[in-house]
């Protein structure tokens, strides 16, 4: 783009350049003084100029798909209307802004990279009081406080409808209590946990004030030898547990009043059903899904669910164990 493009444009207020072909913007771009919604998403653009941070008014920046960007540079904080930020998390050291706590009138933030630097500890989400939607928290690891995850005040985002926590690797010394303080509000529709190393899981997971927590996906909780007790959560619909291969047992409740689609995949070391489900357990079960368990080499009671439509079973049973539960399928 030449130099010049955006001079003769002074009131322009909206700039879509997705999938452009440019590699670099003019800095030009800094005298759009009007300018509320830029979306640079899947372009080319290698780098940000300098002079974006004239771009007071700016609202809106969607920069998902930009695959060459190697950095979202630190005056973006100075950009204190920016409502909108959008991208996705980029393998690039350096590439997460420093300072985002500045942003207070936020209500999309894609993700949170958590870092040990000054401006990129997770603390910054404090006065993001306005977050819209669903954020993705990951390098958890890298919380050097369990206190700092207080501070952010997730229970107070009252706004937030999905929760993502992710940990690259895990502190065992701190880890727990960091999950513990991460706490979401409880109008919280769906949570994520992928990468947590703890023994154990906070004890709010299973608080039945989270009275809209419709889905729930735990993937690669490696050493949890327990699930949480998810059974009081009322309008739980869909629970996932992926990698978890420390555990042995599932223990069937009798209560998920609401669960519709339960999912075990890669439990490496399952064995079974403890204890094995009664009539009434999960009464809306519709979907069962058993994948990758090796070691499993009992099915439960399958008649106990009689809302049971759809059963999916690979690369879990011997033919033997499977002969002796195939009478059960009759009535799906």
């Amino acid at each position: 783009m030449p130099y010049h493009f955006f001079l003769n444009l002074p009131y322009l207020r909206v700039l879509n350049l997705s999938r452009a072909e440019i590699i670099e913007l003019p800095k030009s771009i800094g005298t759009l003084k009007h300018l509320r919604h830029l979306n640079l998403s899947h372009a080319k653009i290698r780098v940000l100029p300098d002079s974006m941070i004239r771009l007071y008014g700016l609202e809106t920046l969607k920069l998902k798909g930009c695959i060459y960007l190697r950095k979202i540079p630190s005056y973006i904080s100075e950009l204190t209307n920016l409502r909108h930020l959008e991208f996705e998390i980029s393998p690039f050291p350096n590439f997460f802004p420093r300072g985002l706590g500045k942003l207070t009138k936020l209500q999309t933030l894609s993700a949170f990279v958590v870092s040990e630097e000054d401006g990129k500890r997770i603390g910054e989400l404090q006065n993001m009081s306005f977050l819209h939607g669903s954020i993705c928290i990951t390098n958890l690891e890298n919380v050097v406080n369990a206190k700092d995850t207080i501070m952010a005040e997730l229970d107070k985002k009252l706004y937030l409808d999905k929760l993502e926590l992710q940990w690259t690797e895990f502190n065992v010394g701190l880890g727990e209590q960091v999950f513990a303080g991460l706490r979401p509000h409880y109008t919280i529709k769906e949570l994520t946990v992928n990468g947590y190393g703890g023994l154990m899981f906070p004890s709010w997971l299973g608080d039945p004030s989270f009275s809209r927590l419709e889905s729930i996906y735990l993937q690669n909780c490696y050493h949890c030898m327990c699930p949480p007790e998810l059974d009081k959560l009322p309008v739980l619909k869909t629970l996932h547990f992926h990698g978890m291969h420390d555990l042995k047992f599932f223990s069937f409740s009798s209560g998920f009043p609401s669960l519709q689609t339960l999912a075990l995949k890669k439990m490496l070391n399952l064995q079974g059903f403890d204890p094995v489900p009664e009539v009434g357990v999960m009464p809306k079960l519709g979907h069962f899904i058993i994948e990758d368990c090796p070691n499993l080499c009992s099915l439960p009671q399958l008649l106990c669910f009689s809302y049971l439509e759809k059963l999916e079973i690979r690369g879990v049973l011997s033919f033997k164990t499977f002969q002796k539960n195939i009478y059960q399928l009759r009535h799906l």
